[in-house]
């Protein structure tokens, strides 16, 4: 047992790297503000961000396979993203923001595609899920770390300083990676993921960071020639669904912080929130894995009811937010957002699973190219939609438009799965009438 926890010490390398991250996507829209800018702004940077993720995803994976340092990568992007974070830090203006953004995005995407290599890589096939498990446990405790810490921080000092910190834990991740880390004797090419369930659910947790392949004109007009009759197949349906899921996500949580700030919560309350989230989110995740849910549970039923949450929570903080603030509306916060975390566990695992079942054919790496670069574009849409809607409608209207988007993401999965159950009784007709 001792031997084998020495094996995977090194995982440990991308815990400060997560506790950077935690800290710096909670503080980056209060900075915003606190630069002067407004809800907006919080929308146009952070889409930047999540833009800059789909040609960093294509890049990078071809730059794996090219030349199949994975070491060397991580090390890489996490020394770069530390980097960026001190330029964030130095040249402290709101019109600099944007631009680091779209860098840190860019330079973050290359250690994605390592990380699950370097994984298959180190351990035989056996150990995987344990070690995935592994993983996960180190990020989301690295994350936790960070939200802690920010929460700390903000009690007693200024955010600024937060900005510093961030840049510190991951220049700290890319240094014991460079100590720690070996390169493995075994290569595999990134389409190798796809065979391990564990590790294509672990790197759809951070989509997009994983194109396979890079979806040529004539593959898109494939794909929408099958669109055309998305009706009539579940699989579009399905992809349908998890892309209006990113965009009514990104549409509340982009709005939220702001919204939080508008009815004077303060920053290390909105730390505490955050925190409450990550915390539900890490013991439900860890819970899934270990009672082995889904084995006792069907994947399509637990889905729906994660949908049919979401909009409850959206719907509710619409209201909460009308009609509370200060001390009643941080309480209240604190309890709903908490569910948000722990439903969000769930629908990954889920969609992660529905997602990989759907790549059995040789076609795997176009569609699941296609699919990796338009939820990144659903995701940006809905970053960006959210600042405008909010500064020209409001945020209940935002959060309202997000659990409006919650139940179409649910009928779209309802529809989906209600074709494929009839899909599957045909095909029985046809093999055993």
């Amino acid at each position: 047992m001792r031997e084998r926890e020495t094996e995977t010490l090194w995982l440990w390398a991308f815990a400060p790297v997560n506790a950077s991250v935690g800290i710096f996507f909670t503080l980056l829209p209060l900075h915003i503000l606190d630069l002067g800018g407004n809800v907006v702004d919080v929308g146009i940077i952070t889409s930047s961000y999540l833009l800059s993720l789909v040609p960093g995803a294509l890049i990078w994976g071809y730059a794996t396979d090219y030349s199949p340092r994975r070491k060397a990568y991580i090390a890489f992007s996490y020394l770069g993203m530390g980097t960026v974070l001190a330029m964030i830090y130095i040249f402290d203006r709101l019109s600099f923001l944007s631009f680091s953004l779209a860098l840190f995005g860019f330079i973050s995407a290359a250690a994605a595609p390592s990380v699950s290599l370097l994984v298959m890589e180190s351990f035989s096939k056996s150990s995987w899920p344990d070690t995935v498990a592994r993983l996960s446990f180190v990020s989301l405790i690295g994350y936790d770390a960070g939200i802690i810490t920010g929460f700390l921080w903000s009690s007693f000092f200024s955010l600024h300083g937060l900005i510093f910190l961030s840049a510190l834990l991951s220049l700290f991740s890319g240094a014991l990676v460079l100590r720690l880390v070996r390169e493995p004797n075994l290569v595999f090419e990134r389409k190798a993921i796809l065979f391990s369930r564990e590790l294509f659910a672990q790197r759809l947790r951070t989509l997009p960071v994983l194109i396979l392949s890079l979806p040529t004109l004539r593959e898109y007009r494939r794909f929408l020639r099958m669109l055309r009759l998305t009706f009539l197949r579940e699989v579009p349906l399905l992809y349908f669904s998890v892309f209006v899921f990113d965009f009514g996500v990104n549409i509340f949580g982009t709005s939220y912080i702001p919204a939080l700030k508008q009815r004077h919560i303060s920053d290390n309350e909105i730390f505490l929130i955050t925190l409450a989230n990550t915390v539900t989110q890490t013991i439900v995740f860890f819970y899934i894995h270990n009672k082995r849910f889904f084995e006792r549970h069907t994947v399509v039923d637990t889905t729906k009811w994660i949908l049919a949450i979401r909009a409850v929570v959206f719907f509710a903080t619409t209201a909460i937010m009308a009609l509370f603030q200060g001390n009643m509306l941080m309480v209240t916060n604190l309890i709903l957002f908490p569910v948000i975390g722990g439903s969000w566990a769930f629908y990954n695992t889920a969609v992660s699973s529905l997602v990989f079942r759907t790549l059995d054919s040789h076609r795997h790496g176009e569609i699941l190219g296609i699919y990796s670069s338009l939820g990144g574009l659903f995701s940006f849409a809905g970053a960006l939609s959210s600042g405008y809607l909010s500064y020209t409608l409001g945020y209940s209207v935002t959060f309202s438009a997000a659990g409006v988007l919650m139940i179409l993401s649910l009928y779209l999965l309802s529809m989906s799965a209600k074709i494929g159950e009839r899909v599957r009784l045909l095909r029985d007709i046809v093999t055993y009438g």
